[in-house]
């Protein structure tokens, strides 16, 4: 199939899958409280606040540790590494940020003796030494056992800055499995806690839609057969990826923020590394996103 033939059969599917959101919209099946409230992508006040909240014994869920003993198997340790956790679990500061120590641990599970250490990325980047300087504290201060956890939308490596250009000891999970997985998990021990177990499947709900798992299966079958089946035109499409992504931004990124900036009487320009700086024209004082 050619490649043009390819794409009109996508966009039949995607007509298809179009059609079924707007129905799931009139239902009303889209209701969701931390879209509502606009922090679908907060990294501090929603991701890790949260689940970091089901993970702590003392959390407001009344399961007490059943959620982190799960998490634990999850990550593929044993479901008591962890015990008598203590509650300073979300954004700890760790002294002063320096070339090798320092800075805010998004959340760390500790009781004293072990640790689980994780480190949250939703859209960020890596800051530099991140992980070094987390490794660094995990080894000084539980020399019984801690776990380096890197958490990304889809489980991805993190960056050799982040690391320090060392070899480190760490775990990539993802919020597309090992986040879906578990909170499915604590769903089901949530049954008889109806807000807990509502708001849980709110947030997943969330996740399905960030990491772009809200398809429906049917349709999403369809276009991974359609790929499987036009290999060449997968590839043609892969062959051009970057400049497709490059006039996405354009087109969905930078157009509307320039016309924004135009607006507001602001200037507008795309820096190094697609970094977008808006700036007054005098004091060059401005915001670079």
């Amino acid at each position: 199939m050619k490649l043009n033939n390819f794409l009109i059969e996508i966009g039949k599917v995607c007509l298809v899958e179009q059609e079924r959101m707007k129905q799931k919209q009139r239902n009303g099946d889209y209701f969701n409280v931390f879209n509502t409230l606009g922090l679908w992508s907060d990294e501090v006040r929603l991701h890790s606040a949260f689940l970091a909240e089901l993970l702590n014994p003392n959390g407001s869920h009344g399961l007490k540790d059943a959620l982190l003993k799960e998490f634990l198997a999850v990550i593929g340790l044993n479901k008591d590494y962890i015990s008598n956790c203590k509650s300073n679990i979300v954004e700890r500061y760790i002294g002063e940020r320096t070339e090798s120590t320092g800075g805010r641990i998004d959340i760390i599970l500790e009781d004293g003796e072990h640790a689980v250490i994780i480190e949250n990325k939703i859209y960020a980047i890596d800051q530099h030494h991140q992980l070094l300087r987390y490794n660094n504290y995990g080894k000084q201060h539980f020399p019984k056992g801690f776990k380096l956890i890197y958490l990304t939308l889809d489980g991805h490596e993190a960056s050799k800055d982040s690391l320090g250009n060392e070899e480190m000891d760490y775990h990539c999970i993802s919020y597309d499995e090992h986040i879906l997985h578990w909170l499915s998990q604590c769903v089901m021990l949530a049954y008889d806690k109806p807000l807990a177990r509502e708001t849980i499947s709110q947030y997943i709900t969330l996740i399905k839609q960030i990491t772009g798992q809200d398809m429906n299966k049917d349709s999403s079958d369809k276009i991974v057969n359609l790929a499987i089946n036009n290999i060449e035109a997968v590839v043609a499409l892969m062959d051009n990826r970057a400049e497709i992504s490059n006039r996405l931004r354009n087109e969905f990124v930078f157009k509307p923020l320039g016309k924004f900036a135009s607006q507001m009487g602001l200037f507008f320009e795309v820096k190094k590394g697609m970094k977008v700086r808006l700036y007054y024209s005098k004091s060059q004082i401005g915001l670079t996103i």
